[in-house]
């Protein structure tokens, strides 16, 4: 049975016990504070984020993950997956989609589908879970036959 692997973007706000446990691969969304640049979820924790947020008396601008991310992850996840499905925030919200489309359309070592999850937040990390959850199901199943 071909291996999967699964990505998404910080976004879908999924904890980390969960992207662990089923292997899910994020890219972080950039936030801009002051000038800083941070990875959300990476170098500004959501804890740390909404400390901040409550203190501030400006607040941050984001910015998607850039091409070179998911270029990187894409090679990444090609040495050691058959294909990848990649799941992220509503197009009509940014234009991460569309930067990961040209990602996959550059990368030609497995097939990439990338999916808009017409959502976000945690809305979205459910799309993310429910598809970690059929993929795993999958596998158990045809492992067993």
């Amino acid at each position: 049975m071909p291996r999967i692997a699964l990505v998404t973007d910080s976004a879908a706000c999924i904890p980390a016990a969960l992207k662990q446990e089923f292997d899910i691969h994020q890219l972080a969304f950039e936030l801009v504070w002051d000038g800083t640049t941070h990875r959300d979820g990476v170098d500004l924790t959501p804890a740390d984020f909404y400390h901040r947020s409550c203190q501030a008396r400006t607040f941050p601008t984001t910015s998607q993950p850039p091409l070179g991310a998911f270029l990187t992850v894409y090679s990444e996840l090609s040495q050691q997956s058959d294909g990848i499905v990649s799941i992220h925030v509503s197009g009509d919200m940014t234009g991460t989609v569309r930067t990961a489309r040209l990602a996959a359309e550059r990368s030609t070592r497995v097939s990439i589908r990338v999916l808009d999850s017409r959502t976000a937040m945690m809305a979205e990390g459910f799309v993310v879970l429910a598809a970690a959850r059929g993929s795993r199901r999958r596998n158990i199943g045809a492992s067993s036959r």
